[in-house]
């Protein structure tokens, strides 16, 4: 990782501050931190965001790209933006896409179909 994880909570919080700009209403968003058979999340509403990630990290977690659960109009969607460091790695975009498909699953599952409208498909949506 060429930046440090201040960089990275940095741009977590500066894609928060477009989503919540944009016409899409901003459900939450989180920083994706991969290890080898699982995941965790650092979210912009979390306290201590920059403490978690490296904690996170310190245990040999990779921070890959962030994952934005937004509702436009009726329509959850699930919005996944790649770090720049791993833009032309497609493992990359297949990660972020089974963990967003998980999600919608899980979204499925729980009620929050039901409760917000038709769940919209995946999609990796990069913002500059």
């Amino acid at each position: 990782m060429d930046r440090s994880t201040k960089d990275l909570i940095d741009e977590l919080t500066s894609r928060e501050q477009e989503l919540k700009q944009s016409s899409r209403e901003l459900l939450t968003i989180g920083l994706a931190v991969g290890f080898e058979k699982t995941t965790e999340f650092v979210f912009a509403a979390d306290q201590n965001r920059l403490s978690k990630l490296n904690g996170i990290v310190r245990k040999g977690g990779r921070p890959i790209g962030t994952i934005a659960i937004v509702l436009d109009g009726q329509e959850v969607q699930f919005l996944g933006c790649l770090l720049k460091e791993y833009e032309t790695k497609r493992w990359a975009t297949n990660y972020l896409e089974s963990i967003m498909q998980n999600m919608r699953d899980g979204a499925s599952v729980s009620g929050l179909a039901k409760s917000a409208g038709p769940m919209g498909q995946p999609k990796i949506e990069w913002i500059n």
